[in-house]
């Protein structure tokens, strides 16, 4: 491979926008200082030792800074296994960029991200045709996740961007991404469509970003009863914290479309002993008509969550579908001061409501809500404390039951006059 192609390569991933202006500096760097070594005439035999062989990796310096999934022999047609192409070329990419060109990618084991400081630049555009850069799994695949990165006892990945990249799960097993404990991982573009788990699973991560993220159609409904979905934020291994969504469609999944979860060890009690997605800040999204009619599944599931927002989202249920619009607590969970902000609510079911507040829901606002489905808007536990859900304005159509949580300042004579 010529250093003229691989300079055209990086300059074209700059001129994309995709690599960050440090990263062209230490280029740039790298360059000048190779364009001063002496060039090496040979040995005293005459031979050059310099010469790549036609089974080489690319050279890792320079070269770090802009591979192809090209240059390690993967197919684009899809027809042979690119599952040791698209590993190796994720090990020796480390540091740098590594673009994947349009294409469809077979990959029958999970793809693993172990070093960090890796940016994944793909071709796909922001659509649901799974064009562009795909990677799908093949009928044979086993694994987790398609491409994972999960923290082992030394090493935690960190630094970690992934953009324009198509997932097709094609209904194999396991979910399209799955970060373990991992840090600033970032989402942007990225499609995921197909897995029967989760599209997207993030497990005690830390600043972590999605961005721009369609999960469509994920998920599995078996026998009445709805698992897996778009979106798993989970505190599991540790706490989930300071994550970003946002500008992002969860669709047609055949569970939630977004779940925040957690664990509580053992039988404690105290907060010290639970764990949660803290910090989350879910902005400008759609929520919307999940693939299944399990009541026990809710569009957008809160089970285990404090100090979140969700600001300017839709929550969708379409008519002929029940599941709330947004499950707040239950599932042993528990969550405390979390806000939704100028978000819109459309509830069309008969045997449930847009809102259904559970055991462990406390400090719940609503700011600005708005309601325009023809379907009830909360039912709340009884167990609930007076007051633990705020509204800072009467919503549209409030009709539900447990009234005695809620709290209206502005109308509270009304409420009471209610019931």
């Amino acid at each position: 491979m010529s250093d003229h192609a691989l300079w055209d390569r990086r300059q074209f991933l700059f001129a994309a926008g995709m690599a960050a202006p440090a990263l062209a500096r230490a280029a740039g760097k790298r360059d000048r200082a190779e364009a001063e070594e002496p060039v090496d005439e040979g040995d005293a035999d005459g031979s050059d030792d310099s010469v790549e062989t036609s089974n080489a990796l690319p050279q890792k310096s320079v070269r770090g800074y802009g591979l192809s999934l090209d240059d390690f022999g993967a197919d684009p047609t899809g027809v042979k296994d690119s599952t040791s192409a698209l590993q190796t070329a994720v090990d020796h990419a480390a540091g740098g960029c590594l673009l994947i060109p349009r294409g469809r990618y077979r990959i029958s084991r999970p793809i693993a991200i172990e070093k960090s400081g890796l940016a994944i630049i793909g071709e796909s555009l922001r659509s649901e045709s799974l064009l562009g850069s795909v990677l799908f799994k093949s009928d044979d695949f086993k694994g987790d996740a398609l491409l994972h990165a999960i923290r082992d006892d030394k090493v935690r990945v960190h630094g970690l961007s992934i953009s324009g990249i198509t997932v097709d799960g094609r209904r194999q097993p396991g979910s399209g991404f799955r970060f373990v404990n991992v840090g600033n991982v970032t989402l942007d573009s990225v499609v995921v469509s197909g897995c029967s788990d989760w599209g997207v699973e993030i497990d005690g991560g830390f600043l972590c970003s999605l961005r721009g993220v369609i999960a469509i159609g994920n998920g599995s409904f078996d026998k009445g009863k709805a698992s897996g979905g778009g979106v798993l934020l989970a505190a599991n291994s540790r706490a989930c914290a300071d994550a970003r969504i946002i500008d992002s469609c969860f669709n047609k999944n055949l569970g939630a479309q977004l779940r925040l979860a957690g664990r509580v060890d053992g039988t404690s009690t105290g907060p010290r002993d639970r764990r949660r997605v803290a910090g989350l800040t879910v902005l400008g999204c759609q929520f919307e008509r999940p693939a299944h009619d399990d009541l026990r599944v809710p569009v957008v599931a809160v089970d285990a969550a404090e100090r979140c927002s969700f600001i300017s989202c839709n929550f969708v249920q379409p008519r002929g579908m029940n599941p709330p619009c947004l499950g707040l607590g239950g599932a042993g969970g528990w969550l405390s001061d979390v806000s939704f902000i100028a978000c819109y609510f459309q509830y069309n079911g008969k045997q449930g409501a847009a809102i259904r507040g559970e055991t462990g829901t406390r400090n719940i606002s609503f700011i600005d809500a708005r309601h325009g489905g023809r379907g009830r808007l909360f039912d709340f536990a009884a167990t609930l404390d007076p007051g633990s859900i705020f509204f800072n304005r009467p919503p549209d159509l409030a009709r539900g039951s447990g009234r005695a949580a809620l709290s209206f300042p502005l109308m509270a004579p009304a409420v009471a006059a209610g019931g």
